[in-house]
């Protein structure tokens, strides 16, 4: 079974690759062009449309568009070629060009999962394994593309406005932060931003912040010595009781059964 004709893969750097290079050449992309950005720097421009490579983006490029690239970023990348007349080619073509708002960390493991294979076992068209991988990468694609396709459009304000208010969240997520906070950071509305945030992430502002501040405490759990206590004030919670009913709802385990069945920390 082959999904896929997989034409190229790797990890690429085009910092090192373009020393001294303002853009890439402008060129016709022939295949299906995958990447994962790892980190980021610049922008990409696809049919004279800009995107900022940021780290954690996904960029898929279609047979026939143009694009050049300011090189200064860094990603996994797999570029395929599909028939034209099957529905994986349909599929993929339907995607946005751009994926801002995503779980990078699915993505990336996907990613990694699939060029790491790729790398150490070669490409063997009817390999199972990396057939599956593609098939799950395509299925995190096809399950982000609303919000994709809905994340501004031609306002890169809105993009930038819900980017600000992540990297808020992500640097602030121990603290009191409201509604009205983050909007006001942003300048917009309550209402207005939490439509935004809504549209273009797929869940309200609190909804994000409750599920950060899971994931830390999760790593704080399973990577230090900290009490109970600490782990819920630490991660922005209001009490130690609190934390545990939320935990248990995110995760189906008190923080204290999570912590036993995932005992990381090193000893000493």
């Amino acid at each position: 079974m082959r999904i896929a004709e997989i034409n190229s893969y790797g990890i690429f750097d085009a910092a090192e690759r373009f020393k001294g290079a303002a853009t890439t050449a402008k060129r016709e992309i022939p295949d299906f062009e995958l990447e994962f950005v790892v980190s980021g720097g610049g922008k990409t421009y696809i049919d004279g449309k800009a995107y900022a490579l940021r780290s954690n983006t996904f960029v898929v490029r279609k047979p026939g568009q143009t694009s050049f690239s300011e090189p200064k970023f860094k990603c996994y990348f797999v570029h395929i070629s599909l028939p034209a007349d099957g529905e994986f080619y349909e599929l993929l073509s339907g995607f946005p060009d751009y994926y801002r708002f995503i779980n990078a960390d699915e993505y990336r493991a996907v990613t990694e999962k699939l060029v790491g294979r790729l790398i150490t076992e070669g490409n063997e068209p009817g390999d199972l394994m990396t057939n599956a991988l593609l098939l799950e990468l395509f299925a995190l694609l096809l399950r982000d593309k609303t919000k994709n396709a809905a994340d501004g459009g031609d306002n890169p304000r809105y993009g930038e406005a819900v980017d600000k208010a992540i990297s808020i969240i992500e640097s602030h997520y121990a603290e009191r932060l409201t509604l009205s906070v983050l909007a006001g950071a942003v300048n917009y509305s309550p209402n207005h931003f939490h439509r935004l945030f809504l549209t273009c992430v797929g869940k309200s502002p609190q909804e994000y912040i409750l599920g950060y501040r899971i994931k830390q405490a999760k790593l704080r759990l399973t990577s230090t010595r900290e009490t109970l206590s600490e782990v819920a004030y630490g991660c922005g919670f209001s009490s130690q009781s609190y934390f545990s009913l939320c935990f248990k709802r995110a995760t189906g385990l008190t923080p204290k059964e999570y912590r036993k069945m995932n005992n990381n920390v090193y000893p000493g």
